[in-house]
């Protein structure tokens, strides 16, 4: 739709890349994306701009947690691997675990997602504001416009 110019943007929830992905190239994720990793720090007064792509921060992570990852690799290990991405890991091994900090400003670095109970970020909400009052109409697909 978006090739034939019947589809002005995409407007997601998705975190997934998928409509990328897919072709689109006017996609807004209203709640971020799962494969870059973001400053949440400040420079001074503005926030830190810093972000880098979600492999190569993989990358950071397994080297400067490689003991971590040899034992979850082991057989019988307790550390698991869920199918959502999470990782059932003692307290002790969390102890263990390195998180390094922003290169640019030393603050923390998550993947830039909207997390529930986060905000979305306003000039998000106001860009789609402007493009339903801008539109002719708004086609609704996989959802319930609920929440």
């Amino acid at each position: 739709m978006e090739k034939e110019q019947r589809l002005i943007h995409v407007v997601t929830q998705n975190v997934d890349n998928l409509h990328m992905k897919a072709g689109s190239r006017k996609v807004t994720e209203l709640h971020g994306n799962g494969f870059n990793v973001i400053c949440i720090g400040t420079n001074g007064k503005d926030r830190c701009d810093y972000s880098i792509d979600r492999h190569d921060f993989q990358k950071i992570l397994q080297s400067f947690n490689a003991e971590l990852l040899e034992k979850a690799n082991q057989v019988g290990s307790e550390i698991s691997f869920r199918p959502d991405g999470d990782v059932d890991i003692s307290s002790e091994d969390i102890q263990k675990f390195y998180l390094p900090a922003c290169p640019q400003c030393g603050g923390a670095l998550k993947p830039n997602i909207v997390f529930f109970g986060d905000n979305i970020p306003l000039e998000r909400i106001e860009k789609v504001v402007k493009l339903i009052i801008d539109s002719h109409g708004v086609l609704v697909l996989g959802s319930s416009l609920q929440v």
